[in-house]
């Protein structure tokens, strides 16, 4: 008798403990910057996890309206803005503000490879993937000349800064730089909103963290060799 009590209860337990299954897996997408950005979590609820969806969206949503190139918005100066007004003064957000402070440091760090004033060049190459026609290399050599860093300045204001493009043929394009930074400004936002959950933001090739996966191991991020045909 004794010998079944024993079962009984270790059949009850383990039942128990099939239950505390940990955090949950919840996914979600949403389009901006031109590509699709992915979340994966591991939450306590799925209340959690709509949280964390909503912060997470909506400032990565925020910040492809201040970083757009192509589209203006109603109430706010946005880059599409600078350019437009290239030659002018433009006072903008903290927001942009930032994007260009770390953009400039990356420039620099990469002796003037990742060069965000080249969207005079950068459209030439649009163009081109649009008509299947190849610019000309005159065409190539006159965009660069409109590309110089130095010639993006900016000082201070309240809430932000004054951006101006002293070359009014020089126009902004933060492709290289923007998907990465919306990914981290979002996850910051859910630590500021104290979202204490285990999940990966994926932007386009833009990889960030929090937490472990499934709660409980480090996250493995693969970088695909572009040469090899296994995925």
């Amino acid at each position: 008798m004794k010998k079944c009590c024993s079962l009984v209860l270790c059949a009850v337990l383990l039942l128990s403990l099939c239950g505390c299954g940990g955090p949950k897996k919840y996914t979600a997408d949403t389009f901006a910057f031109d590509t699709v950005i992915s979340l994966v979590a591991y939450c306590d609820s799925e209340e959690q996890f709509q949280q964390l969806r909503s912060v997470v969206f909506g400032r990565i949503q925020e910040l492809h309206k201040k970083f757009d190139i192509y589209n203006e918005y109603e109430g706010m100066n946005n880059l599409c803005t600078v350019n437009r007004l290239s030659g002018q003064p433009v006072e903008v957000d903290q927001d942009i503000a930032d994007l260009l402070v770390s953009a400039r440091g990356i420039w620099s760090r990469t002796d003037g490879l990742v060069n965000i004033a080249q969207g005079k060049l950068f459209a030439l190459w649009k163009t081109a993937r649009d008509t299947g026609v190849l610019p000309t290399d005159e065409a190539i050599r006159e965009a660069m000349t409109h590309g110089n860093m130095e010639d993006l300045t900016w000082e201070k204001a309240q809430g932000g800064c004054v951006v101006t493009l002293k070359d009014p043929e020089m126009a902004l394009d933060v492709g290289a730089v923007a998907k990465g930074w919306a990914a981290e400004a979002a996850a910051d936002a859910a630590d500021a909103a104290g979202i204490a959950a285990h999940y990966v933001i994926s932007a386009g090739g833009n990889v960030v963290t929090r937490g472990m996966a499934e709660g409980k191991r480090p996250w493995t991020v693969g970088v695909r060799d572009p040469q090899s045909s296994d995925p």
